[in-house]
């Protein structure tokens, strides 16, 4: 013989203030796409600070050794690009992610969105 749970919806779970099931997921998930956009942006930036700084040192390179300087080579270019990209990607995602989060916490707070039955 066996059990059966009650039957009870998630979104009648949800209707609880603070605390509930629903919203402590989603304060969950805020909080790891604010922390997963943040590393993408911290890496995008660290990349593109790690290829300038490579770029500059054979600059210096070259031009200590009395050599006319070159434009840097590709691999430098397409690293900085990437990674200024992904820092510019991580900054929008973030801002994203706090409005979405103000907007959750709004709803959350007026009850706006509760189905009833």
């Amino acid at each position: 013989m066996t059990r059966r749970a009650p039957a009870v919806s998630t979104v009648e779970k949800g209707n609880e203030r603070d605390g509930s099931p629903n919203q402590i997921g989603t304060n969950m998930m805020v909080k790891r796409f604010a922390a997963a956009f943040t590393i993408l942006g911290g890496s995008g930036a660290l990349a593109a600070v790690v290829f300038t700084i490579i770029s500059g040192a054979q600059y210096r390179f070259r031009e200590d050794q009395g050599l006319q300087p070159e434009y840097a080579p590709d691999f430098i270019v397409f690293g900085t690009y990437c990674g200024l990209w992904l820092f510019a990607l991580g900054v929008v995602a973030l801002a994203v992610t706090g409005i979405v989060a103000g907007a959750t916490r709004k709803c959350a707070k007026s009850g706006a969105g509760e189905v009833t039955r």
